[in-house]
């Protein structure tokens, strides 16, 4: 496992861990036991879980949707073609 995939997975796992510290929170709320530590590490874990989340290296673009790629410049090519020939006959 490479080290920029290893930062992107930690990152996810502070973003979870902070997502889950904030439904405590927002239950410690609901339950009138206002508990201001789960906000506090909910914070911190989501700031350091979302940097270390935009640190990483994006993974390659696959080709998966390739083909709707091909049709959609295809459109915008037709459409800028027959534009130009609109233009050219006025």
């Amino acid at each position: 496992m490479d080290m920029e995939n290893s930062i992107a997975r930690i990152g996810n796992f502070f973003i979870l861990i902070g997502c889950i510290l904030l439904a405590l929170f927002a239950g410690s709320v609901i339950g009138k036991g206002f508990n201001t530590l789960y906000l506090l590490l909910a914070a911190v874990s989501l700031f350091l879980g979302i940097s270390l989340r935009r640190r990483a290296v994006p993974p390659p673009s696959n080709a998966r949707f390739g083909i709707f790629r091909k049709i959609q410049e295809g459109g915008h090519r037709r459409r800028e073609e027959k534009q130009q020939k609109e233009a050219q006959k006025k």
